[in-house]
């Protein structure tokens, strides 16, 4: 079913007037128990599991595409929820009158504080200590972004350099504030032999960046790509 059709399903498992707890619970255990959907711990690094429509269809995905699940349903049936940039894990944030609470979607459970500070120890160590910026808030662009880059990266670890430029395409027409992108796409055209394009992006990347360290090492990168043949091409 489409995200419609499991808000149509959740509406049961969720209580209109029940305390928070007692929906946010509802709605896990229904997404969890009833439709089947977790984290694929097995094929983590699956393409598909970064794709929301192959999440839908599988039930198996990542904490950041399954939030969105969450996400989306939750503001079906009436929750407040919002994705969290929580250190190597995402998470869904829950708001009520007078409490908000924490969702880990990969596991289709609400998480107390102690929770949170064994999710953040088996990310960063055993020495970690929850800290304000670990509950960041995530807009939708920021997901959108994290998404696509999730799915470069896994382009880029099998070596499928054009879905890898394809990514970042899209990672830049959604933040063209981005600039770093540049140089990454500039490492990818040099990949599949295009040292021209290569080189246009790096020109972008020094007409954007302020700091002369990093100017001068991206227009020695720039030399190098011209004496490899990349021609005097210049962005205008």
């Amino acid at each position: 079913a489409g995200l419609e059709g499991l808000a149509a399903g959740a509406m049961a498992a969720v209580p209109s007037f029940a305390p928070l707890r007692v929906r946010l619970e509802g709605l896990c255990g229904f997404l969890r128990d009833g439709c089947g959907f977790g984290g694929d711990a097995e094929h983590y690094y699956e393409p598909d599991n970064s794709l929301i429509d192959r999440v839908l269809t599988t039930r198996r995905g990542i904490p950041i595409s399954l939030a969105v699940v969450y996400v989306e349903v939750a503001a079906r049936v009436g929750l407040d929820c919002e994705g969290v940039n929580f250190p190597g894990h995402f998470l869904v944030r829950a708001f009520g009158d007078e409490e908000t609470l924490l969702v880990d979607p990969f596991a289709g459970t609400v998480l107390d504080d102690a929770a949170c500070l064994h999710l953040l120890r088996s990310t960063r160590g055993p020495d970690a200590e929850l800290r304000e910026e670990h509950f960041a808030a995530a807009s939708p662009l920021v997901v959108l972004v994290r998404m696509l880059n999730n799915l470069k990266q896994l382009a880029v670890a099998q070596e499928r350099w054009f879905d890898a430029l394809r990514f970042s395409e899209l990672i830049l027409l959604a933040e063209p504030g981005l600039v770093f992108e540049h140089g990454e796409r500039a490492a990818l055209f040099e990949r599949i032999g295009q040292p021209d394009l290569a080189l246009l992006e790096l020109q972008q990347l020094e007409a954007a960046v302020d700091d002369a360290t990093l100017r001068a090492r991206v227009g020695r990168e720039i030399s190098r790509l011209t004496r490899l043949g990349g021609g005097d091409r210049t962005v205008h």
